[in-house]
């Protein structure tokens, strides 16, 4: 596709499906509030959110998606993990203050970092470490754990099974790179297909992932995950088709050695089906529906706390 006409459909459809966003999205990196400090140091720049009482804790490493920095919905599922006994890190990874500007060629070190940082946590046992991710922040932490084994268990909210090009907010989220890169050398992926305006956002991922076949290393290789893996998806996901892509992750395990993969699966939900049902409604795209996916998030998130709890006991 030129490089032109990728530029053109980006623009509208990164735009259209949040909602008619600024060009330029502000910059989150919200306060963390009264239980939680805010952590930059060494590379890591988060809230930290250390779980009550003394000793050793389960810890999770919490990845928001592609408006990057540290969202008031980030927080808020922070929040809800450290009432529940975890200590939580809620990352930034770009978009924050001396931090890439674009979703491109993102070093997977910058998660490196963070878990070794969290590892080593007084309030943390570093052998009952987790990670969640939420869109974008699931396709990095589907990746992350298919490169560490002592991350012990993975919740992807509305994941990817493939890495994508990344986002530019700054140019209407046109990136032709990649998303994440690991030793300077960007992971290869999968490029967007054909856009239709009926499909709007969605339709570029559906496309996309019709030419798998001629991008085979562009798929996460989640067989090489050791932890326990829990999905969470809308099937009326209007920004990318994550359900779809769950099940091509459950498929891709069932062919061979890998992980355990529960997937908990909300056909009328749209792309925020995952999440504290603390969360306000937030319309992911024209025909989303928030009232069944704030019903997904009150169904599935003591499902995935009690996931967490089983698997880091």
């Amino acid at each position: 596709m030129p490089k032109i006409a990728l530029f053109s459909i980006l623009s509208f459809v990164f735009h259209h499906a949040m909602g008619q966003v600024p060009t330029t999205l502000p910059t989150q990196l919200a306060a963390p509030g009264p239980t939680g400090a805010r952590v930059d140091s060494g590379g890591v720049l988060g809230n930290l959110y250390a779980a009550p009482g003394d000793g050793q804790h389960a810890a999770i490493l919490l990845v928001g998606g592609s408006d990057g920095g540290i969202s008031h919905l980030t927080n808020l599922d922070a929040i809800a993990l450290q009432s529940s006994g975890f200590t939580v890190l809620a990352l930034s990874y770009f978009r924050g203050p001396g931090q890439p500007e674009a979703l491109s060629e993102i070093p997977l070190e910058t998660f490196d970092r963070a878990l070794d940082w969290l590892r080593a946590h007084a309030s943390v046992d570093p052998a009952r470490l987790g990670m969640v991710g939420f869109s974008k922040g699931a396709e990095a932490t589907l990746l992350m754990a298919s490169r560490r084994s002592d991350i012990r268990a993975v919740v992807a909210g509305s994941p990817s099974s493939v890495v994508w090009p990344g986002i530019n907010w700054a140019r209407w989220g046109a990136v032709a790179q990649s998303s994440w890169s690991v030793a300077g050398r960007p992971l290869p992926p999968l490029p967007y297909g054909k856009f239709s305006i009926t499909g709007g956002m969605r339709s570029i991922f559906e496309a996309g992932l019709k030419q798998l076949d001629l991008h085979p290393e562009s798929v996460i290789p989640v067989e090489r995950i050791v932890a326990p893996v829990m999905l969470v998806c809308g099937g009326a996901d209007q920004v990318w088709p994550s359900c779809e892509m769950a099940r091509h992750i459950q498929a891709r395990v069932a062919t061979g050695q890998g992980p355990a993969v529960s997937l908990l699966e909300y056909p009328k939900a749209d792309h925020g089906a995952f999440g504290s049902p603390a969360l306000e409604p937030r319309r992911f795209g024209p025909g989303a529906e928030p009232e069944a996916s704030r019903q997904a998030r009150e169904d599935s998130w003591p499902l995935v706390v009690r996931f967490l709890k089983e698997t880091l006991k």
